[in-house]
Order: structure tokens, then C-alpha cells, then sequence
């Protein structure tokens, strides 16, 4: 079965599944997960508030699509944004749920990462739970990195679940290095 790949970013706007894209987003978003369900914040609002929108956490997306229904995102930025892209995100849910909560949330979950200049932050990866095991984060990645080696980025980082066995397994296989690691999280990096 053939795939097909388009990027999107706050030039170009994704017009697509905004229900399907923010399933993928939330499979990813382990975080989000969490706070959405306390906060019973609409998960699509959040989406359309943050998609494409200069200086989010999903500024810049790539999607893989299967005919017309999307299978896969990634999307990231560089790594000395990464406290602004996470803060307009927390910002946006404070204005969608108007609570104290939120900043709360942001002072306990705004991970700490030193900001190196040179490094690309992975923000998010998903493929839809039935395409996995088809190449299509191998793919979505590939992509990311051919399109971040452009830019002269040295490195590509990420933090991923440690109880996400699958993802820590193939951020391995694909040459990461675990750098760090916390109570629930693994800092990764890889040089491009």
C-alpha cells in the first residue's frame, strides 16, 4: 500500500481530519493525555488553536495519509524554543479552561532541558495504532531529519516515556543515545 507524506506549517495550513489528527497528537502527548481528561478540555479545540500557528508546539507538521485517512505525524522545532512552544501550548489550554490549575500543571511539567543551540527538538511522533510495524515513523522520521540536515541542526533530541517500551526500543534501533533520564521520562539524542 502506498503512503503519501505533506507538510504543513503556518504558510501552508493542514485543512485536513482535525479528529484524527488530534488522536494522533494525544497518542504521543502522554502529558496532555492526562491534564485534557482532569480539565475535560475539548481535544479538538486545542488542536485548531494550536495547529499552525508561528511559535507552537506544532507549528511545522509532516502527516502520512493512507488514500485520504491520516496514519502518522511528527512535528518538532528547534531545541532553544522548546520552553516558549511548550508555554504557548499550557497558555492556550489556560484560556480554553480559564483555571489555576493549568498553572499548576506548567510548573510541575515544564520539563527542564538545557537549551543547546544546533539541536532539533522531536516534539512528536505517532502513526495510527493499526499502521505500526510498516515503516511509517521510520519514514515520517527520515523525512524530519533529511529536512532538519538542511537547516545545519548537529543534533536531533527527544524525551520519551520510559514505560513506552516500543518507543524507547525504536528510538534506539534507529542510533539515539539516552543522554538522561528522570522518574518517568528518558532524554535522547541523536547526531545527524
Amino acid at each position: 500500500m502506498d503512503y503519501s507524506y505533506r507538510k504543513f506549517s503556518y504558510k501552508k495550513k493542514f485543512c485536513g481530519n482535525f479528529l484524527e489528527l488530534a488522536k494522533l497528537f494525544y497518542s504521543a502527548s502522554h502529558e496532555y493525555k492526562i491534564f485534557f481528561s482532569r480539565l475535560k478540555i475539548n481535544k479538538v479545540n486545542f488542536i485548531k488553536s494550536i495547529i499552525n500557528k508561528k511559535n507552537s508546539e506544532l507549528e511545522q507538521i509532516t502527516v502520512a495519509y493512507k488514500k485520504y485517512n491520516l496514519i502518522g505525524l511528527i512535528s518538532g522545532f528547534p531545541l532553544e524554543e522548546f520552553r516558549s512552544r511548550k508555554l504557548s501550548s499550557l497558555l492556550v489550554i489556560r484560556s480554553i479552561n480559564n483555571s489555576n490549575n493549568v498553572i499548576n500543571f506548567i510548573k510541575k511539567n515544564l520539563i527542564k532541558v538545557s537549551l543547546k543551540k544546533k539541536r532539533f527538538y522531536l516534539s512528536k511522533l505517532a502513526v495510527n495504532k493499526k499502521c505500526e510495524g510498516k515503516g511509517i515513523g521510520n519514514k515520517l522520521l527520515n523525512k524530519l531529519i533529511k529536512d532538519i540536515d538542511k537547516k545545519k541542526f548537529t543534533y536531533i533530541s527527544l524525551h520519551v516515556e520510559k514505560k513506552n517500551h516500543n518507543a524507547v526500543s525504536f528510538y534506539l534501533n534507529r542510533k539515539f543515545q539516552i543522554k538522561e533520564t528522570s522518574n518517568s521520562l528518558i532524554y535522547m539524542e541523536k547526531k545527524i
